[in-house]
């Protein structure tokens, strides 16, 4: 028979189990803490990098739309005065009278009597990357703002009549009886911190003058 008395009432209601009594409280260990820091440091630069990489791509591709931008309105400006312009060529002579057509070979430079009656030459300044326009031998001021790098300008010229024949009939014998016909090749880049960028946009424009050679 048991006896039930306060004593082991007592007794019985502070009784805690001995796991409970025992159990510890536990950390993260410094291996744990290591990898943990090492993951957290591997996420971060990968993140950090497709950032980078991102901006990078975003400066490159308003780059190359500035110098589309920028070309696009130097070879209209001198597509205009090709239009109304007349005694085309190709290479800068003497008193500009023996200009031999050229259509095969390419050059950096391109002269032309525009509609004012001046002579006009176009021509790239390879130190400077810039293109450059001379007005009756005058000096040679850039066209292309300072920061766009030109990095080729070739010029193909058919349509071209011979100016050392006598006559008009020879001129027209000598040439090949078509109109001027100015085709352009360009290709330019961005500066970003006075250094180009490696992508380059590559324009082409042909240009047909409203006036005949001869």
């Amino acid at each position: 028979m048991n006896v039930y008395t306060k004593k082991n009432k007592k007794s019985s209601s502070r009784h805690v189990p001995y796991a409970l009594c025992h159990v510890q409280k536990q950390g993260f260990s410094l291996v744990e803490v290591i990898v943990a820091v090492a993951l957290f440091g591997l996420v971060v630069s990968i993140a950090a990098g497709g950032f980078i990489t991102a901006l990078r791509t975003q400066k490159q591709t308003a780059g190359l739309l500035l110098a589309n931008s920028s070309v696009s309105l130097v070879l209209e400006q001198v597509a205009r005065e090709i239009r109304t312009a007349s005694d085309f060529c190709l290479e800068s002579v003497v008193d500009h009278v023996d200009c031999t057509p050229v259509y095969t070979d390419p050059t950096q430079e391109l002269e032309f009597v525009n509609a004012k009656g001046h002579h006009i030459i176009y021509s790239l300044n390879d130190v400077a990357g810039v293109l450059e326009r001379t007005e009756d031998d005058g000096d040679h001021k850039a066209i292309t703002p300072n920061n766009i790098k030109i990095r080729d300008f070739k010029v193909f010229l058919a349509g071209h009549v011979s100016k050392t024949a006598e006559t008009a009939d020879a001129r027209a014998t000598e040439g090949d009886g078509l109109a001027p016909r100015v085709t352009i090749l360009i290709s330019a880049s961005t500066k970003i911190g006075g250094r180009a960028q490696e992508s380059a946009i590559r324009l082409q424009a042909t240009i047909s003058a409203r006036n005949l050679d001869g």
